[in-house]
């Protein structure tokens, strides 16, 4: 038996007031089903974006993270090079 039939034949409405409760019943059912179906989907797009600028976030913090650890690393070897170069200043100096 299906949502919108009253059965499989066997039984079925034989006046108008037989075919007026049938057809509220029927539709009455398709609600019930459509109406939890639209809510779960509603929800699901909402997390759904949630997810997405979740997402974006932390693209966005790694890339953050990994533009500082190399600014830091450049800083490093900079430092390194002018200790080094006045390392060589002083030995030609004296």
């Amino acid at each position: 038996m299906t949502m919108t039939t009253v059965g499989y034949g066997d039984f079925y409405p034989t006046n108008v007031f037989s075919y007026i409760s049938s057809t509220f019943i029927m539709g009455v059912g398709l609600m019930v089903t459509a109406l939890p179906i639209a809510i779960i989907g509603g929800n699901f797009a909402v997390y759904h974006e949630f997810n997405i600028e979740r997402e974006k976030k932390r693209a966005q913090e790694k890339l953050e993270l990994e533009l500082k650890s190399e600014q830091v690393s450049k800083h490093t070897t900079v430092k390194i090079l002018i200790k080094q170069a006045t390392k060589t200043f002083n030995n030609v100096k004296s």
